[in-house]
């Protein structure tokens, strides 16, 4: 797994930007300030291996959004070479490519492992295939990690499919990844289904929906043909409701609940998740956060990358740290900044073990409400004074 990743001239984010991912790592910022674009670099990265063949950086995919290369760079710098760096635990390896606009003559990487440096450039004839040269001695040393990196990656996008009304088991089997929009989420408790009810990823998606007061089951209606049903807990058994007609909070959450799950089991379990709170209540988004922490405690070790504007998960996670139901060490706060010149920095914010900040870099980030609060006492009193 990754400890870490670097961007420059990435996007907004002309200077480089170090980011240390940690169990439960979470960006906060102003729309437009580049958190998407942080939490889209290592999907980008793992569309690229997967799809790219020769490109190092593949911008017609599904996250790169069919970009052209200087609108990948930032627009407030005139360098139109972009640097990243990866970083891995235990072994003290880290890996720093540079890639040009033409990258078939601007491509070098420099990879270390301990003491040990090796570097290979277009320049120096090597001949390469996306981020890899393809013969030389670091090759052998990235790949492995590389093609780790393909298999733990899983992005889920701020806008989300809604479950189809019904679906066929042959089309319900397992799918081999899950779609950044979640669509197919729902094969996945299919397939658990057909295992048995109480096979684990089923059961951990039904304990979410059961707080948030509805039971979720998986009806066989023919052969091969399913549908998800809520069961509302205050309402007669006869009350029931298809999935796809419940309320938009309800069907945008199940992709983000069946990527936890898996992250908790043998799925990928490096989850770049952007508003996963996206249409919930403030009570639920309370229970998705301890669903976030107990997630990043799991045995599988995940690595959890969330982009949110939730003030209510901010103060859950920083509740469960004071609580001590995880530890200050595996959570990372980021608040991203930008500058009028639309340049973009990344603000690392620290906890101490009562959940509070070490440092002033998250306020003003959620004043909007108290300075309304504010306002409106000053409008009654003022009011009931004449």
């Amino acid at each position: 797994m990754l400890s870490s990743f670097e961007v420059e001239n990435y996007r907004a984010f002309k200077n480089r930007q170090i980011i240390t991912i940690r169990p439960l790592t979470l960006f906060f910022g102003w729309n437009g300030s580049g958190k998407s674009a942080l939490v889209r670099f290592l999907p980008l990265l793992a569309e690229s291996l997967r799809f790219g063949g020769e490109q190092p950086i593949l911008l017609e995919g599904e996250v790169g959004d069919k970009a052209n290369w200087p609108e990948l760079v930032c627009k407030a710098s005139q360098n139109m070479n972009l640097q990243f760096a990866l970083h891995w635990i235990g072994d003290a390896m880290q890996a720093k490519w540079k890639i040009g606009r033409d990258f078939r003559k601007e491509r070098s990487l420099d990879a270390k492992r301990g003491t040990e440096t090796q570097s290979c450039a277009t320049d120096k004839g090597e001949q390469w295939r996306g981020l890899l040269p393809v013969n030389h001695p670091v090759r052998d040393w990235l790949a492995p990690k590389l093609e780790e990196l393909v298999k733990e990656v899983q992005w889920i996008w701020g806008v989300r499919a809604s479950p189809p009304r019904y679906l066929s088991l042959s089309y319900g089997a397992e799918p081999m990844q899950l779609n950044a929009d979640g669509g197919n989420a729902l094969n996945y408790l299919i397939s658990a289904a057909s295992r048995g009810t109480q096979d684990p990823l089923l059961e951990l998606v039904r304990q979410f929906y059961h707080g948030m007061d509805a039971t979720l089951a998986l009806e066989q209606l023919a052969d091969s043909l399913w549908r998800a049903i809520l069961y509302p807990l205050q309402a007669t058994p006869e009350i029931n409701i298809n999935l796809c007609d419940s309320g938009a909070g309800f069907t945008q959450v199940l992709p983000v609940l069946v990527a936890l799950a898996r992250a908790q089991l043998d799925g990928p379990r490096l989850l770049c998740l952007e508003q996963p709170e996206l249409h919930l209540h403030t009570h639920a988004q309370v229970k998705l956060s301890r669903l976030l922490v107990e997630t990043a405690k799991a045995q599988t070790r995940p690595m959890l990358l969330v982009e949110t504007h939730s003030e209510v998960l901010l103060a859950s996670v920083q509740l469960a740290i004071a609580l001590k139901e995880i530890p200050p060490d595996m959570v990372a706060v980021y608040r991203i900044q930008q500058s009028k010149e639309g340049i973009s920095e990344v603000k690392s914010v620290e906890f101490d073990e009562q959940g509070f900040p070490l440092t002033p870099t998250l306020e003003g980030v959620f004043d909007e409400a108290s300075n309304i609060n504010q306002q409106f006492t000053q409008l009654q009193l003022s009011g009931w004074k004449s």
